[in-house]
């Protein structure tokens, strides 16, 4: 369940499961709150994303105010800020709903 090639980043939770644990991925993940949507999040919520702070929020609402919502998350790599490394960190606690 602990997907060990992902590269741990810094304020990442990583959630271990005991071999007495229920598998839950699911109830896990609506537990969490991720994904988030980053055409429905406020500031506040894509802080929530690790890697993402108070500074990355605001380019990413204001991208979206000005060009309207994302329509992939490669679209993402257009806000300042986000690059190839910072968007593969974000895929799993992120997407991109229309």
């Amino acid at each position: 369940l602990v997907n060990l090639a992902r590269p741990v980043t810094d304020g990442m939770q990583l959630i271990v499961p005991w071999n007495s644990d229920p598998l839950t991925t699911a109830s896990q993940t609506e537990s969490s709150g991720y994904p988030v949507d980053m055409n429905q999040a406020d500031r506040q919520a894509l802080t929530r994303i690790p890697g993402v702070g108070q500074v990355l929020a605001e380019r990413i609402v204001s991208y979206r105010e000005k060009h309207g919502p994302f329509r992939s998350m490669e679209d993402l790599l257009d806000v300042s800020g986000i690059g190839e490394v910072k968007l593969a960190g974000m895929r799993d606690y992120a997407t991109v709903n229309r």
